[in-house]
């Protein structure tokens, strides 16, 4: 079944001038006293998930992009260098406003939901742009509790968003499962202010992992299980409650995954964290769907980049 294109009457409302122009700067806090002062908060410990986890569990397949998905990529039916560019630019944008880690793991859900049922139109660089802000927007509007102000062009944008998601933004994703899984890893690494090297590190794991489309072939769970584990450094017992519901053959597939692309290392998560990943995963991502390898940029941004074309 191929995917819907999208309706020109979607598009001939909006500005391509107004977007393709579009200055990051425009993410601007409501009021002076509500300022991006907010940190990428981790939990102080494996506490119990917002939502039952057997609900969790039940619903996570409703919230992953098609069965095709993937295929499409390695076919060159979709862009996977466009996919990569609208990525980075969600991750650096996450990055300046310090967002909770679910914030840009929930935009990306919504950005590959969205390219699996909607056909963007390929050669123009607007589209991707504006499809890339109303994913973080949407995001952050669940998520945050301080939203940036964004342009009446975009919040149109997030309305065809919503509407092509069905409306389903609660989306599952890895990090649903994350204190659920901690939870069953011995205890004197999962209590206190022990588990926060373990958090801080399954967390960087997982948003890297969004970078390399193989990952998708992965329930949300199975890559949060194999991110902990990867963290954790140390294997378990193949009895453990850890493989009641993802099976070990999974979890183990998903974390050979993590060591093909070069995202973890043998260091146990007590020794120092390895680098973010802003620049680790460029070449990994554009690997796993035959492109070239593309330098990354180090440098923190004074300002919020602005997005970035799918194509020139």
């Amino acid at each position: 079944m191929q995917p819907f294109p999208l309706a020109s009457s979607l598009f001939c409302a909006e500005d391509a001038d107004d977007v393709a122009s579009w200055d990051g700067a425009e993410w601007e806090y409501p009021s002076s006293s509500a300022s991006p002062s907010q940190v990428m908060i981790l939990p102080s410990s494996f506490s119990e998930p917002h939502r039952p986890i057997d609900d969790l569990f039940a619903t996570e397949l409703q919230h992953m992009p098609r069965s095709d998905y993937i295929a499409r990529f390695q076919d060159g039916s979709l862009d996977c260098t466009a996919r990569q560019s609208a990525i980075n630019w969600i991750l650096e944008v996450h990055a300046f406003y310090r967002f909770l880690p679910v914030t840009a793991s929930l935009a990306i859900n919504y950005l590959d939901r969205f390219l699996s049922s909607q056909a963007l139109p390929r050669g123009l660089g607007w589209p991707w742009q504006l499809l890339s802000v109303a994913c973080l927007s949407v995001a952050a509007k669940i998520e945050e509790t301080h939203v940036p102000l964004l342009p009446r062009t975009v919040r149109r944008m997030e309305l065809l968003l919503m509407a092509a998601l069905q409306w389903r933004m609660r989306s599952v994703t890895p990090f649903d499962f994350v204190s659920y899984f901690g939870s069953l890893l011995p205890t004197d690494c999962t209590e206190g202010e022990g588990c926060l090297p373990l958090l801080r590190r399954a967390s960087n794991l997982i948003l890297v992992s969004h970078h390399v489309v193989d990952f998708l072939g992965f329930r949300p769970s199975a890559v949060a299980a194999a991110a902990l584990l990867c963290a954790f450094g140390e294997n378990i017992e193949d009895s453990s409650p850890f493989f009641d519901i993802v099976t070990k053959e999974m979890v183990d597939d998903c974390r050979q995954l993590f060591v093909v692309y070069g995202m973890v290392t043998a260091a146990p998560f007590k020794r120092p964290a390895p680098q973010s990943p802003a620049g680790v995963l460029d070449a990994a991502a554009c690997g796993s769907c035959d492109t070239q390898k593309s330098a990354s940029e180090t440098a923190t941004p004074r300002s919020p980049p602005p997005p970035r074309s799918g194509e020139d």
